[in-house]
């Protein structure tokens, strides 16, 4: 069997266990005849919007936002899927890519969408800038070239054969003038080519976007959608119960079985590539030595939280990469033995153990808070003392974009979303994606794991590259620069009225134009 058939063959066996469990959770209702235009949905989301610029990154909850506002060159189903949004045609030439562009589409503040905006857009990222997604293309992109207003040629540094994937993960184009004009408030004033504008954004209490008349495809057919941040995962229910919501994310694994029995309700419940794990500093100590994180891990025990705190509903990790990432491969896991754990940590001069910080948030992710209670838990037993510093999200995202040497993290819970292993193992932890440059917070550096990465991420041969993969991630899992956690499952509530939800395997849960509310 394949490496990928193995994830495919554990996603099969994972969901049926969950569908026995649960007898039917997202049972399809039988819809009207034909879908309907008007209503306003409210979305009770896990986490605020952070921003709006297409440059930055935020979380789910701000992709789940831009989505509405924002075109694409391409974009991916939840079935990873690749589809034509503001590039209608594509071809490949060695490491040049030509994108025939949609005509006839027009910004919302009426400027066309032309080769030069996707340009500009590039440019911005390459540049002096260096905004967060530029991590996205630093390494790969070479350049972008206007053939016409309607023709743009991509040339990357060597042949990519994830070109498509990348293009669909970061290519939503903003309007060049809007940028011009707003700089930095293009965060909070948002300029796409999307089926819906921002009407109104209060941080901390709603975002409201409302229909896009002048949208070039099929206008929306709903009014308006509010996306409401409610932290708590039990009011999130009970506010979908009540009908206040239509659609709630990350639903805790206790609020399931009330839900289910409600027949106004759906649920749908997907294996994800959110991941949880508890990053380490690799820059201070005691987290400098390698012995100190391998005790770690051996100190945590995995299957455990995955049945205790989560029911079931998540799967320990052996290593960096979740199962339904592209190019995961199987390694061996840190066995829960607190004997060795304490024996590694006397090895490297802490026979007592040590005191640290363990920070995170509280609501923004499944059971986020009780995971860090159970880890605190778990290593208090070989004599590691943990207090845990709990920080909003905002807080939270300032902390995990500060530059590892910069950083007052010393250990905080990383919630991590990446469809492809090369993706993972070279932004999260390449050796030169420290922050601010790329998104590697914990320091940690290994040249002999990326250059194998590297030389994965651009070859076209399945088998090579699942080799190559496979020692790189078999010499992180050794290296420890996390303790590795799990893959969580996303559970999602709706109304039974509300139709055409998309949930991506990253844990974006979102509408589109083409998501429509009964009356």
């Amino acid at each position: 069997m394949t490496l990928g058939g193995r994830a495919r063959l554990w996603t099969v066996v994972w969901t049926a266990s969950l569908w026995a469990a649960t007898a039917g959770l997202a049972a399809a209702q039988s819809a009207p005849a034909a879908p309907r235009r008007g209503g306003a949905l409210t979305y009770a989301s896990s986490a605020d919007v952070n921003n709006f610029d297409p440059a930055l990154r935020g979380g789910s909850i701000s992709e789940a936002a831009k989505r509405l506002v924002y075109a694409s060159l391409v974009k991916e189903t939840p079935d990873r899927e690749i589809k034509p949004d503001l590039a209608v045609a594509w071809k490949a030439a060695g490491p040049v890519w030509t994108l025939e562009l949609r005509r006839q589409v027009r910004f919302h503040d009426g400027t066309p969408f032309t080769a030069q905006a996707v340009k500009y857009h590039y440019d911005r990222l390459l540049g002096a800038e260096n905004p967060q997604r530029a991590a996205d293309w630093r390494t790969i992109l070479a350049g972008v070239e206007v053939v016409d207003d309607h023709t743009v040629r991509l040339r990357t540094k060597f042949p990519d054969p994830f070109f498509l994937q990348r293009l669909a993960a970061s290519s939503q184009i903003a309007s060049p003038e809007a940028h011009k004009r707003l700089g930095r408030d293009l965060a909070k004033n948002p300029v796409g080519a999307g089926p819906f504008r921002l009407k109104e954004w209060v941080p901390g209490v709603r975002a409201v976007l409302v229909r896009n008349d002048d949208y070039w495809g099929d206008k929306a057919y709903l009014d308006q959608v509010t996306i409401r941040p409610v932290p708590e995962a039990g009011v999130r229910a009970i506010a979908l119960e009540a009908g206040d919501v239509q659609l709630a994310d990350l639903i805790s694994p206790e609020d399931l079985p009330r839900l289910k029995r409600n027949e106004s309700l759906q649920l749908s419940s997907r294996e994800t590539v959110r991941q949880l794990t508890v990053g380490l500093s690799n820059l201070k100590k005691p987290f400098t030595d390698v012995r100190v994180r391998r005790a770690l891990n051996h100190a945590v025990d995995r299957d455990a939280i995955a049945k205790g705190v989560y029911q079931g509903l998540a799967l320990p990790l052996a290593g960096a990469i979740p199962p339904l990432a592209v190019g995961f491969v199987s390694v061996d896991a840190f066995d829960p033995n607190p004997a060795k754990a304490k024996e590694l940590l006397a090895e490297a001069g802490y026979p007592r153990g040590f005191s640290a910080t363990l920070t995170g948030t509280k609501g923004r992710y499944v059971k986020d808070f009780e995971l860090m209670q159970a880890v605190q838990q778990q290593l208090r037993r070989v004599g590691v003392d943990v207090r845990i510093q709990t920080v909003e999200w905002a807080r939270y995202l300032e902390l995990v974009n500060l530059a590892p040497e910069q950083s007052p993290l010393e250990m905080w819970l990383d919630g991590w979303s990446g469809d492809r292993a090369t993706e993972i193992l070279q932004q999260r932890f390449g050796c030169e994606a420290f922050r601010p440059r790329g998104i590697n917070l914990h320091g940690y550096c290994n040249k002999a794991m990326d250059a194998l990465v590297d030389e994965a991420a651009r070859t076209f041969d399945d088998e090579r590259r699942t080799a190559l993969l496979r020692r790189a991630q078999e010499m992180i899992r050794e290296d420890a620069p996390s303790i590795w956690g799990l893959a969580i499952r996303a559970t999602a509530g709706s109304s039974r009225k509300l139709h055409g939800v998309l949930h991506f395997p990253d844990e974006t849960l979102t509408v589109d134009e083409h998501t429509w509310l009964e009356p």
